[in-house]
């Protein structure tokens, strides 16, 4: 059941991305206009994200060897103990699979950049009729920068949540 809950958040997730992309790609005309939605710029900026969380997980891992040692050294709240690393895992989990959709976003992006100005005759499909090439390409851009700023979020959320198990696993110590 919480894998059908997990996969039904991640579907939410995406769509309320797009759509929220959608809205502002349809009801702002000038949108192409901003430096963000430019092909270097957001690719830039997601590579930037990807390389920082990337850094974050390195920085977590030494964090969390401390962590195992201070715990390790205090055996006498083993209940304390198991709930901080079962509560580590799952966030070093978490920041995991936040880094890999940002490395997706990455990798998407790239594929979408590389392939707008290809005029692919097969792809003469009803959804250009909703809106134009440019405006799926502009949607699919701003879409993976909410996913890849959302993932971010959740890293940042996870890093203050391993902090305070390390502050935790620190006042075992005392």
């Amino acid at each position: 059941m919480t894998r059908i809950l997990k996969v039904l958040n991640f579907v939410i997730s995406i769509s309320l991305s797009f759509l929220f992309s959608y809205i502002l790609v349809r009801f702002n005309p000038e949108i192409n206009d901003l430096e963000i939605v430019k092909d270097e710029y957001v690719l830039n900026l997601i590579g930037i994200l990807m390389g920082l969380s990337i850094a974050v997980i390195t920085f977590l891992f030494t964090t969390i060897e401390k962590i195992r040692a201070n715990l390790l050294e205090n055996k006498l709240y083993n209940g304390t103990i198991r709930d901080i690393e079962v509560n580590i895992r799952n966030l070093y989990k978490s920041i995991m699979k936040d880094t890999i959709a940002i490395f997706i976003s990455f990798i998407l992006l790239l594929v979408c950049i590389l392939t707008k100005g290809i005029d692919f005759p097969i792809l003469k499909v009803p959804i250009f009729v909703v809106f134009s090439k440019e405006e799926l390409v502009l949607i699919t851009k701003l879409s993976l920068l909410f996913i890849t700023l959302s993932a971010l979020f959740d890293i940042i959320v996870s890093l203050f949540g391993i902090i305070t198990g390390f502050n935790k696993s620190s006042e075992l110590e005392r």
